[in-house]
């Protein structure tokens, strides 16, 4: 998924949602740590949007600290932090992937943790205080989240991708009942450290594809993206050419498993992973299929002007500020396009984001921070090795190189990869190719994530109930089924 870079709202694409917290592990005597046990509540102030956030401290069985985070404004829940540092009175939340940090210390009050939430580069004052046990909002439901007992078999499977420091990547591989071999799904993740699930906000979009396709007769295999939960290497460093090179690294791992039909295998890529799958069939090509969701079709630099404007325009921003910010925005990424040099190119950027902190109101450099703080945050954003690679590739090239047949699927309420910007794009570059079998799909009522929506709005994701659209579902299956001859479900 993408966030556009709005000088108003550096925080406001999913993307930037609060994410897992990392506390270290404690040093001190029990009882002194047991100060820091229970659920705590805080209010995090960013600009003119406060947050609320709940922390639940405790220990595992081996003594562990272990820390849940919920956002209820955001229908976030039991967001689990990887470690937990705690050092007398002291404690510090690291998030690399999110590049944040919270350090606090208890108050002579034990009751109460004072400290400083810093993200990307700038701090936030952020008290907790020690909440009564029925504070906690329950957690909203997931009616499709699957449950057992299941008519597949379910088992951790990693491989190895050499190209790439041999990193070892981990996920689950899910194989209908039979003696196969089976035609083959791999799932590949969205915009940002995406785990096997493609977990966000409480949903599991990526589990509920996997448990769909496999009661009718598809392997599916989903794995955590480098440098996230089981799977190894860096994340922060990567570009979507090392993401293709890990889904390819997954391809030829599972033409090996004699479970796996061979040539039988292909892709399904949501968001950024509809640019990845592409990538990978254009030069493997025995890539049987590909199924693209929500997939862009056009530059990011195009997609985030335009995912800019619609956002802001869903949330009811001024029209005046959209047409300020969207110039901001096309000059920034008309010098990244014109400028081949570092040096000419931050020049430049350090005048165009002189000339628009200017024009911000004070409610606005408050939220953004000093100027050279804004300078020095935008134009790092946009030198990330990720930004560097994908703001002037265009899908198109590969997307024209495509054999195999594909299958393209966009919500009409989509505001982060506009139906009308890219779907048309993806058949043109199809068309011009070796492709002969495609079918391009237009959803009505859905949203990015393929739930349906009354606005599109990125605040809705976590507030809907609805995962994963049972239309699309029927559609991935039916396609795939007329080409492999894959059923029904045992339950049908």
């Amino acid at each position: 998924m993408y966030c556009h870079l709005s000088p108003t709202e550096p925080l406001r694409c999913a993307a930037a949602l609060i994410g897992a917290l990392l506390f270290l592990l404690p040093l001190l005597p029990a009882q002194t740590d047991s100060l820091f046990r229970g659920t705590w509540e805080g209010q995090l102030q960013v600009g003119p949007q406060s947050l609320q956030l709940f922390f639940t401290l405790q220990t595992d069985e081996a003594g562990h600290w272990t820390c849940l985070l919920d956002v209820p404004q955001q229908n976030a829940t039991n967001i689990a932090a990887k470690t937990v540092d705690i050092t007398g009175q002291q404690v510090r939340i690291n998030y690399p992937l999110l590049n944040a940090q919270y350090e606090g210390h208890l108050d002579p009050d034990p009751r109460s943790i004072r400290g400083t939430w810093t993200q990307n580069g700038q701090g936030f004052p952020l008290q907790l205080q020690l909440a009564q046990a029925d504070a906690l909002p329950e957690a909203p439901p997931r009616p499709q989240t699957p449950q057992p007992p299941f008519p597949y078999t379910s088992e951790p499977l990693s491989f190895v991708n050499p190209l790439a420091d041999s990193i070892r990547l981990a996920g689950t591989l899910t194989l209908p009942p039979g003696p196969g071999p089976f035609p083959t799904a791999i799932l590949i993740s969205g915009s940002g450290p995406q785990n096997r699930d493609e977990e966000i906000l409480g949903h599991q979009p990526f589990w509920i594809i996997a448990d769909y396709l496999s009661r009718r007769g598809i392997a599916v295999y989903r794995y955590d993206d480098r440098g996230v939960a089981e799977s190894e290497g860096n994340f922060r460093l990567a570009t979507t050419k090392d993401f293709a090179s890990d889904a390819r690294a997954a391809f030829q791992h599972l033409q090996q498993d004699p479970r796996i039909a061979a040539d039988h295998i292909g892709f399904i890529g949501h968001s950024e992973g509809g640019i990845v799958a592409p990538m990978v069939a254009s030069e493997q090509r025995d890539v049987a299929f590909l199924i693209l969701l929500a997939a862009p079709g056009v530059p990011l630099a195009d997609i985030l002007q335009t995912q800019a404007i619609l956002i802001a325009r869903a949330e009811g921003v001024p029209e005046d500020i959209i047409q300020r910010d969207s110039s901001f925005n096309a000059q920034v990424f008309s010098v990244i396009r014109g400028q081949a040099e570092e040096a000419a190119q931050e020049e430049a950027l350090m005048s165009i984001l002189e000339r628009a902190y200017a024009a911000l109101s004070e409610e606005e450099r408050a939220g953004v921070g000093s100027l050279y703080a804004f300078q020095t945050k935008t134009i790092a954003n946009l030198r990330t090795p990720w930004m560097k690679f994908l703001l002037p590739y265009n899908p198109r090239q590969a997307l024209e190189q495509v054999h195999c047949p594909v299958l393209a699927l966009n919500g009409d309420k989509d505001l982060q990869v506009s139906i009308e910007q890219n779907l048309p794009e993806i058949g043109a570059a199809l068309e011009l190719g070796p492709c002969t079998d495609f079918s391009l799909q237009r959803l009505a009522g859905l949203n990015h994530l393929f739930q349906y929506s009354e606005t599109g709005q990125v605040s809705e994701y976590g507030k809907l109930e609805e995962t994963f659209s049972e239309t699309a579902l029927e559609r991935m299956a039916q396609w795939l089924g007329k080409r492999f001859g894959t059923g029904t479900s045992e339950s049908d």
